[in-house]
């Protein structure tokens, strides 16, 4: 999403070198979705962007109603999906504090060891198929 952004603060202080959204038509991205979306397109030039070598386009599609990005299509210049990112499941607003971003606290490891089997127990030996 920072990409974007990035992209239309180049243009607006008259950089043209990278992609400018246009009005082309959006692929069927979702055809039975529920969720009114709209789309907006960005041309990509010829190797402007690594995995687009030889051009190609970004569809964002914002939800109406929330007005986020839901949905996001890279395609090739041939129209061949390169990327495919779809957002669903938002919660907001979400109270986070700095120990939700805290890798230590996030992945810590657990403080009681797991239980044990019971002394003397064993596992049943898996079945040996022979074919």
């Amino acid at each position: 999403m920072t990409v974007w952004l990035k992209q239309i603060a180049t243009n607006e202080r008259g950089d043209r070198r990278s992609p400018t959204a246009d009005s082309s038509r959006p692929p069927n991205a979702v055809p039975n979705s529920p969720v009114r979306w709209t789309p907006s397109s960005l041309p990509y030039r010829p190797g402007y962007e690594a995995q687009l070598p030889r051009g190609g386009r970004r569809w964002i599609f914002f939800d109406q109603r929330e007005r986020l990005p839901v949905l996001v299509i890279t395609q090739d210049e041939r129209g061949h999906e390169v990327e495919y990112y779809c957002y669903d499941r938002l919660q907001y607003p979400v109270k986070l504090d700095d120990d939700d971003f805290n890798p230590d606290k996030l992945w810590a490891k657990p403080k009681t060891p797991a239980p044990k089997a019971a002394s003397g127990s064993t596992l049943p030996r898996p079945e040996i198929l022979h074919l």
